[in-house]
């Protein structure tokens, strides 16, 4: 991606939960490029940060977390581009960015959109308050978009109710809103979890068919290894809040370097393996959230872990190969530079 041009350039982003119990570090100095036109692909177990990745790009972080520390660059061109952690969260200038430039799709489509509301009113809302058009403008705007999204008969169900749609329908209507200013960045979270497999397959087609048509770039956040490996041109893998792998998708899944990576991969369910053949999976759990780790975070899970180095010292992310990137001192089983 040398010759790829950023639309968002994160920084050294920490972000931090400040609760009773004590602080949960989230987000644990995260630098990533999301590039125009691209999709990239973010995995990890629950808790190592995705989401809370993603609410920091839209300044969205829940009370009582926090960004203390780095830059999100968000580039409207080459030359023009803004810090939002500078931003009041609060603020005109991000909620002219929030919706409009910089969109996102929540897991669960149900709770995604208000009952109280047709999805016709929730879609014009939007418009009406980024677009310079009247009411009968936005309406139309969003029947189009409901079009676009493939929903049958958009001029009927713009006036249903959510509880009216089926779960597939609902989650095109929330995919709907989230394009209807045309953004420059969809953020995906989990879009596919509460869907069946014939519709999940149809949404996925659906985001494809879109990104070609809105020259969008996406962040998609998933568990599903086989989406990822369909939808996305690189992957980032998350573990406690760090990048431990970051690749063309197409390395990831044919060459993986860190040990966390290869056992996501051994733990997919495979053709041809017998029926009463256990799954391979990671041992051990993920570190108790305020547990302050001295040393490379997956450690205690490792199978190449070591005493000395592993324990005492955090790995820093290396370039080994042009846009790969891993963060392991034993990635080929020889040191590599890390960082105390």
């Amino acid at each position: 991606m040398e010759n790829a041009s950023a639309l968002i350039e994160v920084k050294n982003l920490k972000v931090n939960f400040f609760l009773d119990e004590g602080t949960v570090e989230a987000v644990r100095g995260i630098n990533l490029n999301i590039y125009r036109n691209q999709t990239l692909g973010i995995v990890g177990e629950s808790g190592c940060g995705k989401s809370v990745l993603a609410q920091a790009i839209l300044r969205i972080i829940p009370y009582p977390g926090k960004i203390v520390e780095g830059e999100i660059l968000y580039y409207r061109s080459d030359d023009d581009f803004v810090d939002l952690v500078k931003l009041n969260n609060r603020g005109k200038e991000i909620r002219n960015i929030r919706g409009s430039e910089i969109s996102i799709i929540f897991q669960e489509p149900m709770t995604a959109l208000s009952p109280l509301y047709t999805i016709g009113n929730q879609i014009m809302e939007a418009i009406i308050l980024h677009q310079k058009v009247n009411k009968k403008e936005a309406r139309e705007l969003a029947i189009d978009i409901l079009s676009k999204v493939g929903i049958p008969r958009p001029d009927l169900c713009i006036d249903q109710y959510p509880f009216v749609l089926s779960g597939g329908l609902c989650q095109r209507a929330v995919i709907a809103m989230a394009l209807s200013c045309s953004p420059n960045l969809l953020i995906a979270d989990e879009p596919t979890t509460a869907l069946d497999v014939t519709i999940q397959a149809q949404i996925l087609k659906l985001f494809q068919d879109l990104q070609k048509e809105f020259n969008m770039s996406v962040i998609f956040i998933t568990h599903d290894l086989a989406v990822i490996s369909e939808m996305t041109n690189e992957v980032v893998v998350m573990y406690l809040g760090l990048i431990v792998e970051q690749a063309p998708a197409i390395e990831i899944f044919s060459s993986p370097l860190h040990p966390y990576t290869q056992g996501l991969l051994r733990s997919v369910p495979k053709l041809g393996i017998e029926s009463s053949e256990r799954l391979q999976s990671i041992k051990g759990t993920v570190p108790d959230p305020f547990e302050k780790i001295k040393g490379c975070p997956f450690f205690p899970r490792c199978p190449l872990g070591d005493s000395g180095i592993c324990k005492d010292n955090n790995p820093v992310l290396n370039t080994v190969s042009p846009d790969h990137k891993v963060a392991c001192f034993f990635w080929d089983k020889k040191k590599i530079n890390y960082a105390k």
